[in-house]
């Protein structure tokens, strides 16, 4: 134990005070002689026993008072650690108090000495254990340095997510203020924390970014990292820094040890996924503990509108060709008011707009310029305007046809809202020429078919369609023909020799794309199992009895199907049966994407090839060959009657099913040019250096030196803030590495301009509020305050430091004992005087003896 104040302790003289003024005001008594009254000698004695026991209680009492008055003032304080040792010692004396308190009530009752010499024994080794305890622990308890003055370690941690620049009012304003960022309010509640202790303390703010965690240099050093924390749209868990904070602060040597978490406390930052796996609690409780200090700054939102992801129609349109854009408009705030109200802020306008690259001076952006980045001009090219009466209404936006090339655009909501930061949502469009395709059928109709279903609602042989389209009976007869196609299918194949199978293995191997379509011409009537069959693996024809089977989606996520799930109502695949198919074993490596219904038979398998050993520069991953096990179109020939797919005025489900395989293999290696927040964006190579990729990667020579030419190049990525970045490749695909900021990345290099656009993901801006009780499951009941304003935070701030105040103990203890000194005193002076009146009354009444006796017996005691 230790005192604030131990000079004070010289109070401690007052308590002869009490002593003089009892000693100066007692009354002696009066002898009075008179033999009638010898037989009540024993009453006599008694009275004055009473009379000792109530004088010896109230100098007690008032020797407790000062003492304690003294003592508090000199502040006590004790280790946290030794508290239980501390509360046993006042138990103790409290035990002796009472104890003592029934012998002085015994002697003044005349109880037999056996128990007031009882009950006095108890009392005293009551106190003298309270007092050999009390000492023993002020001894072997370690030293203590109290005061606040004194240094701290300290950690801040700053939860700065992306909702941090919304703008708001504070938590705690007692009248309307003026709305300010929530980063704002962050930093000036930690700057004025750091304000409150010596500048020698141990600071360390902890934001929510990637740096490691560690105490700042000086005072000043902690207040410019705290100026420089801004909004974070890629953030470390908060679990995660509040774990650092507390192991950087229990590694310091200093005694006084704090952790403050300051937070906008939503469900965002407190996700259950993330805390429900948490280590926090233990890690607080461990010795010594610490005591979390979070100060909630967040308000309940007052109205924010929001978009959705978008919804793209065809990230890669053809030429000339409307995109389709969709979203939805959103609201987070108290419930909108009905139409009838006439409330015209629910009408919201929401607009498209592109980066002009068209014109002639755009031709060199963006570019730096005085030290700015200049981009493209924006243009409006659509715009809607939405009556929002509920959470959520569908946005329907159109890119104009565009040509060739990428092209960077927004979509916005006029006017401003609490949270401008998801007002936008970002796009990228590649528009590419059209992708060389072949289509290998002995059937010229199927093929054509086939084909128009690829490029509806143009005809095949139209320059705006997507697909260049060639029909053909047999395969190229040179390998290097390949390299020609980007994709090639084969529509009900024959049996290939073995000379085409190494062609397609090598063209496969070499990154080309291939749907295989079987059917009856394959004409494999027995197992063959042959390595050199064409599609590797056990095949046999399998007949379904009347009413046939249907197509079963078996992987939804799967480009080739993943429009399909997004129908409403689902795809009728049953209303299409299937009467004949081909039993295909699958390989190591194979994805089954459908199944035929009611059975384990793949119906439409994603064979994956690995990538070309000989060729250092081909492709990652080698090619993709999508096998269907029964053929398409199936309306003329030996295939007709094996499915009903294209039967009928309405097989729109096999139309988009052959369109989704096709789109999804010449998507495969251009990589996504719309990518979210927390994705790593891999831009191909030749989507930076040339503009337009070559059809396929194979053994070609001239392939190969125009492959070499773009594997080692330098860019420029000009991001949505701060100065141009630049990137060196020396692969087919360029490998940014974390964004931080939503918007849109412009890359250049060898003279051609592209890029990407980044959104952050649907939930990052959810201003929820999370429920207060689910701290106590994550913390533990006793390990955490939650505190709403910096009274608060003051009030919460000593619960978890290393030395407790007995201030307010010692001034109870010392109100207990004045008021049981003014009951005592009144009583007994009370007795006094009502034994002087009694004693002054004449003795006209005739007063019998023992009145007499009873009036002299108080004059005796007085």
């Amino acid at each position: 134990m230790t005192f604030l104040n131990a000079s004070l302790l010289a109070g401690l003289l007052a308590i002869a005070i009490p002593v003089a003024v009892h000693l100066i005001s007692r009354r002696q008594p009066r002898r009075v002689i008179f033999p009638a009254t010898r037989f009540l000698q024993h009453r006599i004695e008694s009275s004055r026993s009473k009379l000792r026991v109530r004088r010896w209680w109230l100098l007690a009492l008032r020797i407790l008072a000062v003492a304690a008055f003294a003592v508090a003032l000199a502040r006590p304080q004790i280790e946290t650690a030794m508290a239980p040792r501390w509360f046993a010692v006042g138990l103790l004396g409290m035990l002796g108090a009472a104890l003592l308190a029934m012998a002085g009530a015994a002697m003044a009752k005349g109880q037999s000495a056996k128990l007031r010499y009882g009950l006095a024994a108890a009392a005293v080794v009551a106190l003298l254990a309270a007092a050999i305890t009390g000492g023993a622990t002020a001894a072997g308890g370690p030293e203590i340095s109290v005061g606040d003055d004194l240094p701290v370690a300290m950690a801040i941690v700053i939860d700065n997510s992306i909702r941090t620049s919304r703008i708001a009012s504070p938590p705690d304003a007692d009248e309307p203020n003026p709305a300010t960022p929530v980063i704002d309010q962050m930093r000036g509640h930690a700057q004025w924390m750091i304000g409150r202790y010596p500048n020698d303390s141990r600071i360390a703010i902890i934001d929510r970014s990637q740096r490691p965690a560690a105490f700042a240099v000086d005072v000043g050093s902690a207040n410019r990292q705290i100026e420089r924390t801004e909004p974070l749209s890629l953030t470390r868990p908060l679990s995660e820094r509040i774990d650092a904070a507390v192991r950087l602060v229990r590694s310091s040597d200093l005694q006084r040890r704090m952790v403050l978490v300051i937070t906008d406390l939503t469900t965002q930052s407190f996700p259950d996924s993330e805390w429900a796996d948490a280590t926090t609690e233990t890690l607080l409780s461990q010795d010594p503990p610490i005591r979390l200090q979070i100060l909630d700054v967040g308000t309940n939102p007052a109205g924010n509108r929001k978009l959705s992801p978008l919804v793209i129609s065809d990230v890669t349109p053809p030429r000339l060709t409307p995109t389709a854009i969709s979203t939805l408009l959103q609201w987070d705030g108290p419930p909108q008011r009905s139409a009838t109200d006439g409330d015209a802020g629910r009408s919201v306008t929401v607009e498209m707009q592109l980066f002009d690259t068209s014109a002639p001076q755009s031709a060199s952006l963006p570019i730096i310029r005085d030290s700015q980045t200049v981009l493209p001009p924006l243009r409006s090219v659509d715009r809607t305007t939405v009556n929002l009466a509920t959470a959520a209404t569908r946005v329907l936006l159109s890119v104009p046809p565009l040509e060739v090339g990428t092209h960077h655009g927004l979509v916005r909501i006029l006017g401003d809202d609490e949270l401008p930061i998801d007002d936008r949502r970002y796009f990228t469009l590649q528009v590419r020429p059209a992708a060389s395709v072949l289509l290998v059928a002995a059937d010229r109709e199927s093929a054509g078919v086939i084909g128009g279903a690829l490029t509806a609602p143009l005809a095949i042989d139209n320059e705006a369609a997507e697909y260049n389209i060639e029909i053909a009976e047999l395969l190229p007869s040179k390998r290097e023909n390949y390299a020609n196609y980007e994709a090639i299918v084969l529509i009900d194949p024959v049996e290939p020799s073995p000379a085409v199978v190494a062609d397609l293995e090598a063209y496969l191997a070499g990154g080309g794309k291939l749907i295989s379509m079987l059917g009856p011409s394959l004409g494999r009537v027995a197992t063959d199992a042959s390595a050199a069959s064409f599609p590797q693996g056990t095949l046999r024809r399998w007949r379904i009895p009347p009413p046939g089977t249907f197509l079963e989606i078996a992987r939804p996520n799967h480009p080739a199907v993943l429009s399909l799930g997004d129908i409403a109502g689902g795809v009728p695949w049953n209303l299409f049966p299937i009467n004949q198919y081909w039993q295909l074993q699958t390989q190591p490596g194979d994805t089954i994407v459908m199944r035929y219904a009611g059975t384990d038979h793949p119906a439409l398998v994603d064979r994956r090839i690995n990538r070309n050993a000989a060729d250092p520069n081909g492709p990652e991953n080698g090619g993709i060959h999508l096998i269907l096990t029964t053929p398409l179109p199936a309306l003329a020939g030996q295939s007709r009657g094996w499915n009903d797919l294209f039967a009928g005025t309405d097989a729109w489900p096999a139309f988009l099913l052959v369109r989704e395989m096709m789109q999804s293999l010449i998507d495969a290696q251009r990589g996504t040019h719309n990518l979210s927040i927390t994705d790593l964006p891999s831009i191909p190579i030749v989507d930076l250096g040339r503009g337009k990729a070559p059809a396929t990667q194979v053994d070609s020579p001239a392939d190969t030196a125009d492959r070499s030419r773009i594997v080692d190049q330098s860019f420029q990525m000009f991001p949505p803030i701060g100065p141009p970045v630049p990137l060196r490749t020396s692969g087919p695909i360029a490998t940014i590495g974390n964004v931080e900021t939503p918007g849109t990345y412009w890359l250049r290099g060898a003279g051609t301009t592209t890029g990407f656009s980044v959104n952050l993901l649907p939930n990052q801006t959810d201003l929820t509020r999370l429920d207060p009780a689910k701290l106590q499951d994550w913390f533990g009941p006793q390990q955490y305050d939650l505190v709403r304003n910096r009274d608060e935070l003051r009030e919460a701030e000593g619960r978890g430091a290393p030395t407790r105040p007995l201030y307010g103990w010692i001034l109870l203890l010392m109100a207990g004992a004045f008021v049981l000194e003014q009951v005592l005193s009144n009583r007994f002076y009370r007795s006094d005087r009502t034994a002087a009146i009694g004693s002054a009354k004449p003795a006209a009444a005739g007063p019998s003896s023992v009145s007499k006796f009873a009036s002299e017996q108080r004059t005796v005691a007085s």
